[in-house]
């Protein structure tokens, strides 16, 4: 047994405690277990041959701009990745090299679907309820209003009641994120009707190309992953292989996004990224390392063994026009405050979360190096101009914001997108040293697994011990009495913890109010535009007289002008939402629950409960279960769409432009709209700050009344299991002790491995 190997071990352990684990310890726990031993047998044969390619992973959160980097990154910024409709239907890529192109198109299989499915009508029943909810109010104002005298009706406007489908567009933002994935996913098929889903479920299609004509493979492969693809919503994955030099010897895995909504697609895209060697990870300069990008680099990197990581971040461009506004600073400093800004915040991060990590050599490498500025839009627009190319609506606006710093040249663009550096810098300092990271990761791959798996095993052992002990010194009538002293204990601390709750309920309402106040206060920083004034000068002359007597004067006339860039107004209105969504809602928003605060409060609550009423209960059996529940607890999430705001104004400012100038007495109709707009942001702003505050105040009062009952569940559900076992409990002590030492020595063969 000795001499079997890491994949093996593991294995066998997956079999047994597969079949009988849920006898001696939790169902999660065993779970867990099968699906990360799956994982690593999947991989392991890959990451351990040493010739094989180098794999790499594009990670980032949705939006982060990997598809852009990598169209820069490898075709020279022709858009040739194709592009999925939303965020939520993007499936996760692998990208290598191939003499002669091809493709393997991996569709969801029957339980893919079916989850997807139901997650789908979950939604539309929520928002079924919700319409119906709204219907009935509104039918209550209608009938409220019918009722007041006409003179007091003589002002009120009739209320419009939205149909079905207005509702569902209005509110869908409202819905958890893998719901409307889900939904958005069986929409798009719907559309597609003549496609008959049943011969593609569960299947698996080779698309094969000529080198010699990439384009046309592209856009065959277009049919099952881009925007219009008849088959794009039931894609699961694609494996794309090209004919492109820069590709060789590399496997690029470009993920979704590390919140991946829909499940089975994000446990796709986690088995992936076990295969990967090394990590670009793109983080958006405009809320640059966010707590799960931290997470992500420090925690599960560090699991996987993975332990080069280059940080990326994303989009610079966009937070170079937002440098320190009100100073108006020329380009280079724009350029050099936000790029050392955001240096700074990455060595602020990475030395706040360096605690939460065992991996002092993945820490070491973050500290010691410095992320790459991108902007795959800077080098695309650069590219262009260059080859006298006509550019893209989102490339002109860019170069119009740029304008407005006195220095800056279009021949700056290039340097700004940080492209170069990349390949040069990093692409190919990765390409260089790809023996010495495969080794690495060959080296350490095993230990990390080791360390897992013995951690799990670890947590396995401790449940089956303590329910052994249980099943030794306890009768059935101390299994009564525990589940008696539990409930007794825990309704102890019922009121307190309803009221730990409740307060933090209650809380939200005027640090709610805080926010809003502060988003009402930034509008004024917003609410002018840049008008410009200049006098046209016009030369007359008259003549008067006859023959000698004829008489000539001159004289000018002085008009005085003005005008607006048009696109001033939406980059106000673009650094206003921004300044609101990223450095007041979310920068403040998870401060008004301190979630971490409130579970440590609940934890030492109830364990000094247990501590005052049972003291033979040990400390760990309340902890699985209390770790179990309280880990459920999340937050809104709070979301606003610009673009509204921006079609809003061009609509109001339609044939009342030229050449993307406003002028004379235009300029009053565009500064209307662009307060009503400003308006428009911040009511919406403060819609959803008020809506996901009362989301937030009714799940912390949920949680005031059922934590401690879904506490009780779970002592309840293990109770119930040892009443079985005492039934026959010579024959389970023996169980337990068989598994406990096959556990026991399964840790012992990992060690060893």
């Amino acid at each position: 047994m000795s001499e079997l190997t890491l994949k093996e071990i593991l294995n066998n352990l997956r079999t047994k405690i597969e079949k009988e684990g849920r006898e001696f310890c939790s169902s999660e726990s065993v779970t867990n277990f099968t699906q990360a031993v799956q994982n690593f047998s999947d991989n392991f044969d890959a990451i351990m041959d040493g010739n094989r390619t180098l794999k790499l992973g594009i990670v980032g959160e949705v939006k982060a701009g990997k598809s852009s980097f990598l169209n820069a990154l490898i075709f020279d910024g022709e858009d040739i990745l194709p592009k999925a409709p939303t965020p939520m239907t993007a499936a996760l890529t692998k990208i290598s090299y191939s003499d002669t192109p091809k493709a393997k198109i991996v569709f969801y299989d029957e339980s893919d679907w079916a989850g997807i499915e139901k997650n789908s009508q979950l939604l539309l029943d929520e928002l079924n309820r919700e319409y119906e909810k709204y219907s009935r109010e509104n039918e209550e104002h209608n009938n409220w209003n019918k009722r007041r005298t006409p003179l007091s009706r003589l002002n009120e406007k009739p209320v419009h009641k939205m149909t079905r489908d207005e509702f569902f567009r209005l509110n869908s933002d409202k819905i958890d994120s893998g719901l409307k994935a889900c939904y958005e996913v069986i929409q798009m098929m719907q559309e597609r009707a003549k496609v008959d889903k049943n011969k593609y479920i569960g299947k698996e299609i080779i698309i094969e190309g000529n080198a010699d004509n990439e384009k046309e493979y592209l856009a065959n492969l277009n049919k099952y992953v881009g925007s219009d693809g008849d088959l794009t919503p039931l894609v699961k994955y694609t494996e794309i292989q090209l004919a492109k030099e820069m590709l060789r010897g590399i496997e690029i895995i470009d993920t979704p996004g590390l919140n991946d909504p829909i499940l089975s697609r994000s446990n796709t895209t986690k088995k992936f990224l076990m295969a990967c060697d090394a990590v670009f990870l793109l983080s958006y300069s405009g809320q640059f390392l966010g707590r799960d990008d931290m997470n992500f680099m420090l925690t599960s990197l560090p699991n996987e063994g993975i332990n080069d990581v280059y940080i990326i971040a994303s989009k610079f461009d966009a937070a170079v026009l937002q440098y320190n506004i009100r100073k108006q600073p020329n380009f280079e400093e724009a350029y050099i405050g936000t790029r050392n800004n955001l240096y700074k915040s990455a060595k602020e991060n990475i030395k706040e979360c360096a605690a939460t990590t065992l991996n002092d050599k993945l820490v070491e490498k973050l500290k010691s190096s410095k992320p790459i500025m991108l902007s795959a839009l800077a080098f695309t627009a650069s590219k262009k101009l260059r080859d006298n190319m006509p550019l893209n609506p989102d490339e002109q606006l860019m170069i119009k914001n740029l304008k407005h710093f006195p220095d800056f040249k279009k021949s700056m663009l290039e340097n700004m997108s940080g492209i170069m550096d990349i390949r040069t810098k990093v692409f190919e300092e990765v390409r260089k040293n790809k023996e010495t990271i495969i080794n690495e990761r060959i080296n350490t791959f095993e230990k990390k697994q080791c360390a897992v798996f013995s951690k799990m095993l670890e947590d396995i052992n401790i449940q089956s011990r303590q329910r052994r002990e249980d099943l030794r010194n306890l009768k059935l009538k101390d299994l009564e009495q525990r589940m008696q002293n539990t409930e007794f204990s825990l309704d102890s601390v019922r009121i307190i913890v309803k009221n730990l709750f409740e307060n933090a309920a209650n809380d939200t309402t005027w640090k709610i109010e805080e926010v809003i106040g502060n988003i009402k206060k930034e509008q004024k920083n917003h609410d002018r535009i840049t008008v410009d004034e200049y006098t046209e000068t016009k030369h007359h002359s008259s003549t008067s007289g006859w023959w000698l007597w004829e008489k000539t004067e001159h004289w000018n006339e002085y008009i005085n002008h003005s005008k607006v860039l048009f696109e001033d107004a939406l980059k106000a209105l673009r650094e206003y939402t921004d300044r609101c969504k990223y450095d007041i809602v979310y920068a403040n928003f998870k401060k008004i629950v301190n979630i971490d605060s409130l579970k440590e409060k609940i934890k030492l609550c109830i364990l000094k409960a247990f501590e005052d009423n049972d003291r033979n209960l040990d400390e760990d059996r309340i902890i699985i279960p209390l770790e179990t529940v309280l880990n459920k607890i999340t937050f809104p999430d709070i979301k606003i769409d610009f673009e509204k705001y921006k079609n809003n104004l061009i609509s109001a400012l339609s044939g009342k432009t030229r050449n993307g100038v406003v002028m004379d007495e235009n300029i009053s109709v565009l500064k209307t709209a662009f307060i009503k707009e400003l308006n428009n942001i911040a009511d919406d702003m403060e819609e959803n700050v008020r809506d996901a505050g009362s989301e937030l105040k009714d799940k912390m009062n949920e949680y005031a009344s059922h934590f401690i009952d879904d506490i009780v569940k779970i002592f309840n559900e293990n109770i119930e299991t040892l009443k079985k076992q005492l039934k026959d409990k010579e024959e389970y002590e023996n169980k337990y002790n068989e598994f406990i030492e096959f556990i026991s020595n399964a840790k012992e063969m990992i060690r060893k491995a």
